[in-house]
């Protein structure tokens, strides 16, 4: 039986509440085209700048459970609204803690909390509109994120590559996010940046490990994640240690078998994901059939290719068989500064297309890669239903308002926190505002002015300071990652609420006694007046 742990009640209880304002003031001044950026300094001395909530909450050396629930919950719900996620957070719980200082018990909060969010979320969708899949939405949708993302004016250029990747000239593909591969080279500038068709078979690595020249087209591809040399367990061969010569006589008859056995599949490609270098015999005598050789191609680059070829990947090579291979159209090599990449296309089964990111630093290079992923996450968040919303705070705006009307209907004390509520969504456009230099208090009463009179498009334009019709201005959000994220962060501050005591163990001894023999504590958040003493 373990130790008796010790029982956090009272004031220390509220620290969980501290540490989500903390994070939550840290990156509030981030977000929008005017935020600022953070500059996170290593326990090494290295300095990392961001502006990226994600990266931030990764770097911050915080040690307190409230931040490893927060940290958490933001990694396994992937978003693209991270810094909105936090700073909703630490609104919610600021203002609950206001709330049980007043005597309002924390689970009626939390309940009302609940509800205030599914209304909020359904008056984001119902004020929603309806966009075709096309060239022009997904333009004002990576337009909008990448505004905040980049590091100079350089958001254009940058959506432009990957507005590339996902249509072509004519807007006639159909779009899959998942045929999108983005891989960095750190030499020129963000505009060098190109979209190239086909998927990267080797990242960063010289085209050597082929002898058969490319291009190739009209080529039957085998992909194993089986070595391309024999050994004992994978390949039998028979050793004769009894004759000085009969080792290497038969090691070379089983080659020769081998090489057989792949050639007589078909194949034209073969591509293998085992770490094993391929063995240098078999390699010519495969090149001397025509045949190419990759070997120890990443697995996620061995999805990609059997989602372009069509092919299925052998897990034991003795296995194979012709209905195993897929087939691609082309495979070109392209010199990319000092390195030399191969592409592997087929458009008959997919549009897969590599977005080569070029930049001057690897830091530089790292905000562009996630601003590029963020991007990638927000189209397939549209492409789910086809509804946005307009962006700079518009959409949180009308929830707030919506929120406020409902509240009137409220007559017991669940009325103050779907309030409270309401004024945390409003938080988003007065930070919006306060980023970009603007009053929030006059932005906040505009903007309900404009919404009042129907025009609920309007919302902060921080990359020029003013308010204005957001979707006039091209400027909209997918609503299905927004409302998840509204969700994710009242989910995180119901969590936080529920809690009535933090149990402190050490570490490997299961706490016995999480309720003391008196009962569970009740009301262990209280008023500051009940837990001075």
């Amino acid at each position: 039986m373990g130790s008796k742990p010790e029982r956090v009640d009272g004031a220390d209880l509220t620290s969980p509440f501290a540490v989500c304002k903390a994070i939550s003031d840290v990156v509030g001044s981030t977000l929008g085209p005017k935020g600022l950026y953070k500059m996170v300094v290593r326990s090494s001395g290295t300095p990392v700048v961001s502006k990226d909530s994600e990266t931030i909450l990764d770097e911050m050396d915080i040690e307190h459970p409230a931040y490893d629930i927060i940290r958490s919950y933001i990694s396994d719900n992937s978003s693209v609204y991270t810094t909105l996620e936090l700073l909703l957070l630490g609104e919610l719980v600021e203002n609950a803690l206001e709330l049980v200082d007043e005597g309002i018990h924390p689970t009626l909060i939390a309940d009302a909390y609940d509800m205030a969010a599914r209304e909020a979320t359904a008056s984001m969708a119902a004020a929603s509109t309806n966009r075709a899949r096309d060239r022009q939405s997904l333009e004002e949708l990576i337009a909008t994120h990448l505004e905040s993302k980049t590091i100079f004016d350089d958001s254009s250029s940058l959506a432009n590559t990957v507005l590339d990747a996902l249509c072509d000239d004519l807007g006639n593909r159909e779009i899959d996010v998942d045929d999108v591969e983005i891989y960095t080279v750190s030499r020129k500038q963000v505009t060098d940046s190109v979209t190239i068709p086909g998927v990267c078979v080797k990242k960063r690595r010289p085209v050597n490990h082929t002898r058969v020249s490319l291009p190739l087209r009209d080529v039957n591809v085998l992909l194993t994640s089986d070595s391309l040399q024999l050994n004992e367990s994978n390949h039998d061969i028979e050793r004769n240690v009894r004759n000085g010569t009969g080792f290497t006589d038969g090691e070379a008859n089983k080659k020769d078998e081998f090489v057989r056995m792949l050639a007589a599949t078909g194949c034209d490609v073969v591509f293998s994901a085992s770490r094993d270098n391929a063995d240098h015999e078999i390699q010519q005598r495969l090149s001397e059939r025509d045949i190419a050789v990759f070997h120890q191609i990443d697995n996620d680059v061995m999805e990609k290719l059997a989602r372009v070829t069509g092919a299925t990947e052998v897990l034991h090579l003795q296995d194979v068989s012709g209905t195993d291979l897929g087939h691609a159209e082309r495979i070109r090599k392209r010199g990319i500064g000092d390195e030399t990449y191969a592409f592997v296309e087929n458009d008959e089964r997919s549009s897969a297309r590599t977005v080569l990111l070029q930049a001057g630093t690897e830091q530089a290079l790292d905000t562009y890669e996630t601003a590029v992923e963020e991007c990638l996450h927000v189209v397939d968040g549209f492409l789910e239903d086809g509804k946005v919303v307009p962006g700079g705070g518009a959409s949180e705006l009308h929830a707030s308002m919506a929120l406020r009307e409902r509240a009137n209907g409220i007559e017991d004390r669940k009325q103050l926190a779907v309030q409270a509520y309401a004024d945390a969504l409003e938080s988003i456009p007065e930070t919006l505002a306060v980023n970009a230099g603007m009053d929030p208090v006059d932005t906040v009463v505009e903007l309900r002015n404009k919404h009042d009179a129907g025009m609920t498009g309007f919302g902060v334009n921080g990359a020029d300071s003013d308010v204005v019709d957001m979707y006039s201005n091209g400027r909209v959000e997918p609503l299905s990652p927004k409302a998840s994220s509204i969700r994710l962060a009242t989910e995180t501050a119901i969590l936080l609420l529920r809690i009535d005591g933090i149990l402190l163990t050490d570490d490997g001894e299961p706490s016995t006694d999480a309720v003391s023999p008196e009962g569970p504590a009740q009301h262990s958040i209280q008023p500051e007046s009940a837990t001075q003493d």
